[in-house]
């Protein structure tokens, strides 16, 4: 599943359609792959041979802000020009929500695609609305609506995590009755010798009591 229908677009209109939608297919299969630095690689060749397509240093820092060299991603976001709606997104945060929302659709995690489509709307509410971020917010939409957990599956995913649970607690409450038998048994088997020796030094007492006894009546 593509993400930046942008790009698409802009790729499809271009004299060299075929050479750059492998290109750019491939950039996207290696973000989502977490492949960060050949990512970057590979939407840095596609800004250079299309430089007026904002999009593509847009996921170029995107790939960059995932790789971990976020000035550099910054660097790159402060170049993308003027646009109809504003400056593009001149923010690691809009750079982060769509690396995290291609991750997502692509492993089909519904929680992850669910969360970068809450971070897009937050983007979205600060009053500077982008193009690129209009545009992610309403695929990740899209694919939430077409991939809607089932109800019953859920239910049984949580029936299934509570027995899990369950089987868990009371294998811990057992885990602790076995420690507090075995501990009852050790304190047991304390007072015990505790009373052996106790009884041993009585004995030997009274035995010395005796051998003074004896020595005096001799």
């Amino acid at each position: 599943m593509t993400l930046l229908l942008g790009l698409v677009a802009a790729l499809s209109g271009s004299g060299d359609r075929t050479p750059l939608l492998d290109l750019y297919e491939q950039a996207v299969a290696m973000l989502s792959e977490g492949r960060w630095d050949q990512a970057a690689e590979t939407f840095t060749e596609i800004s250079s041979r299309m430089p007026h397509v904002p999009e593509a240093r847009y996921d170029l820092a995107s790939a960059l802000f995932g790789g971990g060299l976020h000035s550099e991603a910054d660097s790159v976001l402060s170049t993308i020009p003027q646009s109809p709606f504003g400056e593009w997104a001149d923010s690691l945060a809009s750079a982060t929500a769509c690396a995290g929302l291609a991750t997502a659709i692509d492993s089909s995690d519904y929680a992850g695609v669910r969360r970068s489509a809450d971070e897009l709307i937050e983007i979205l509410r600060d009053g500077i609305s982008f193009e690129c971020d209009r545009r992610n917010l309403e695929a990740a939409l899209n694919w939430l609506a077409m991939h809607e957990p089932d109800e019953n599956q859920n239910q049984q995913d949580q029936q299934d995590q509570q027995n899990q649970q369950d089987q868990q607690n009371q294998q811990d409450q057992q885990n602790q009755q076995d420690q507090q038998d075995q501990q009852d048994q050790q304190n047991q088997q304390d007072q015990q010798n505790q009373q052996d020796q106790q009884d041993q030094q009585n004995q030997q007492d009274q035995q010395d009591q005796q051998n003074q006894q004896d020595q005096q009546d001799q």
